[in-house]
């Protein structure tokens, strides 16, 4: 349906941040995939640089959008919105945060990842991905 764009952030950025309700975390497999190529950043921050996806809004009862990463096989670089199914003209479009996206709330690194990946963090502003 769309990708979504935003900035890079650090676990530590991210936690420092004031404002975290455009904060997409990534889950386990893509946070260790990014860790192991030396790359810190694994939030993305939609908030300034993000695309038109930081307005569709969440819903748990009834999504009809799913986050997908792209490669699926390495760190992920692209993110997009697809549809599960067909979905109508005039359906507002709506995802559910599962796994590591539901960190964007108190933006801590995971618990099921090696102290060494939560450790890394990194210098910098972050990359833009816009």
């Amino acid at each position: 349906a769309m990708e979504v764009c935003g900035c890079w952030r650090t676990d530590e950025q991210c936690t420092e941040a004031d404002d975290k309700r455009y904060t997409l975390g990534l889950d386990d497999r893509a946070r260790i995939a990014k860790f192991e190529n030396g790359d810190p950043y694994v939030w993305l921050d939609l908030r300034d640089a993000g695309s038109i996806a930081r307005l569709v809004n969440e819903c748990s009862e009834a999504p009809n959008l799913e986050l997908v990463t792209w490669p699926e096989d390495g760190p992920p670089t692209r993110f997009y919105f697809v549809a599960k199914h067909d979905i109508p003209a005039g359906v507002e479009l709506a995802w559910e945060r599962v796994g590591a996206s539901r960190r964007k709330q108190n933006a801590e690194p995971s618990e099921a990842l090696p102290a060494s990946f939560s450790a890394v963090s990194g210098g910098g502003g972050g990359g833009c991905n816009v």
